[in-house]
């Protein structure tokens, strides 16, 4: 979508709000190409601390009396989390350092200086900030003055905080997400999903991994310069503009389109108010009832506490269900000290007994809507005891693989870790590989094991331990 340019000034008369219209949008809220992306003005603005008090009173009084609130983020609300923005320049106060697309734009000496100072961290180790946490608080799940949150990001950081997905729109993306370009069929990931060993350019999508549920290819639901919005994303967000009388714009440069137009709706309709808070100009601020110069954290912060609504503190919740299936025609159990090969099934088909252990993480979908979604954030499932091998309170340390897995064995191919102390007993274990592609065991981790006579399956006790990826580790 392209906005024409208009021939009137770039801002609005004094005590006169321009109608809405796409020919109104001043030229710099066009749609952008990657060649200007990078704002000319990097020059930051930060409002004395009173003027900043001053001001969020009036944001809170506006929140008090909305009727229908969104807010509306971009790359400023994660700083604090340690992840980079796009448009901040080479002295800039954040942490973070120059923003990325200027870093592009910049001589090899500025951008050695600037990692040379620079605290960052990856988006999939990134913990939500107080401004994510508010926004989930006054949402409420549903009954708090914020109805929507629209997001330009795509760091994953709103779902990580607990923004029900229902009341999300991401409008360029998820990068832990993966769709079925057939059936819709989503996946979770606790790393990146964008794989450059098969989308080698921009727009290409296919991560190299099949859709469980019909076969179909996977695809990574980045958002590119010269793509199309997500439908779902982007009818919601224009949805929930037209119902909004007030939207908090919260670290975003407003400068990228047809996002910007989310804001921009509410800002020039009659009884709508836009707040935007930033440490640069912004083209949208003629048409803002309130611009505050400052950091995300240090406003959310000033109003929540003006609101008097204490700001959760972020905990990292995990769901998943983890359990044994009993297999016939059962697996032939691996030979001794066989780790790899393919397992084939018994002649007879009942003269081994098989069990399958598995476990799998689930996310809410992305839609809000329909079962929860597979989220693999589960690294590797190790069995450590089976059958008579369990006892209450046991340690893992018997000394023979019989007493441990209690007569089971591991089928053939599958993996055993190598005990590092002396007489340590290897125990079976299943693992994700990031880099892994094609039909997968993505959905779950699984371990199935088999046992020389026909024994019951339908009470096997099994202890296993659960390896996450490494990720939200926090030195303080």
């Amino acid at each position: 979508e392209h906005w024409e340019q208009s021939s009137e000034p770039s801002s609005p008369s004094p005590g006169r709000r321009r109608s809405y219209s796409p020919s109104h949008l001043p030229a710099s809220v066009r749609a952008c190409e990657m060649a200007s992306t990078v704002c000319e003005d990097t020059a930051e603005l930060h409002d004395a601390p009173e003027e900043v008090r001053r001001k969020v009173k009036r944001l809170a009084k506006y929140v008090r009396t909305s009727k229908h609130m969104i807010a509306f983020t971009g790359a400023g609300v994660s700083t604090a989390a340690g992840i980079p923005d796009f448009r901040s320049g080479v002295n800039t106060s954040l942490e973070t350092g120059a923003g990325a697309w200027v870093l592009r734009a910049s001589t090899p000496d500025v951008r050695k200086a600037n990692a040379a100072r620079r605290v960052a961290t990856t988006t999939v180790k990134a913990v939500p900030t107080s401004t994510h946490m508010s926004l989930v608080k006054l949402h409420g799940n549903g009954k708090g003055p914020l109805k929507a949150l629209v997001s330009q990001n795509t760091d994953g950081l709103h779902r990580r905080s607990g923004m029900p997905p229902e009341a999300l729109a991401e409008l360029h993306g998820n990068s832990n997400l993966e769709r079925c370009v057939d059936c819709g069929w989503e996946i979770m990931r606790d790393f990146k999903t964008r794989n450059s060993k098969t989308a080698k350019s921009a727009k290409e999508h296919r991560t190299g991994r099949i859709c469980k549920a019909c076969g179909g290819d996977l695809h990574d639901t980045i958002i590119n310069f010269g793509e199309s919005l997500p439908d779902r994303d982007l009818s919601m967000a224009n949805d929930q503009a037209a119902q909004a009388d007030l939207c908090l714009a919260l670290g975003s440069s407003l400068s990228v389109s047809p996002a910007n137009h989310v804001p921009q709706q509410v800002g020039c309709k009659q009884g709508g108010r836009l707040v935007i808070v930033n440490l640069m100009r912004t083209p949208l601020d003629g048409h803002a009832d309130l611009v505050i110069h400052a950091k995300c954290d240090t406003v959310m912060e000033l109003l929540m506490e003006e609101l008097a609504i204490d700001i959760p503190t972020f905990k990292l919740q995990r769901k998943f269900e983890i359990g044994a299936t009993s297999l016939r025609p059962a697996v032939q159990p691996a030979a001794e000290g066989e780790d790899e090969g393919e397992g084939e099934a018994d002649a007879n088909g009942n003269n081994v007994g098989s069990l399958r252990i598995w476990v799998r993480g689930l996310s809410p979908c992305a839609s809000g809507s329909g079962d929860d979604v597979p989220f693999q954030f589960i690294r590797r499932l190790v069995v450590l005891e089976a059958g008579s091998g369990v006892s209450v309170g046991a340690t893992g340390r018997t000394s023979s693989a019989k007493g441990v897995l209690g007569g089971w064995t591991a089928v053939s191919g599958t993996k055993h870790t190598q005990p590092k102390r002396k007489g340590g007993v290897p125990r079976p274990y299943s693992e994700v590989l990031k880099d892994a592609l094609g039909d997968d065991n993505f959905a779950n981790v699984e371990v199935t094991l088999a046992h020389p006579s026909n024994t019951d399956t339908s009470a096997i006790p099994v202890r296993v331990k659960l390896h996450f990826f490494g990720n939200y580790v926090r030195k303080d």
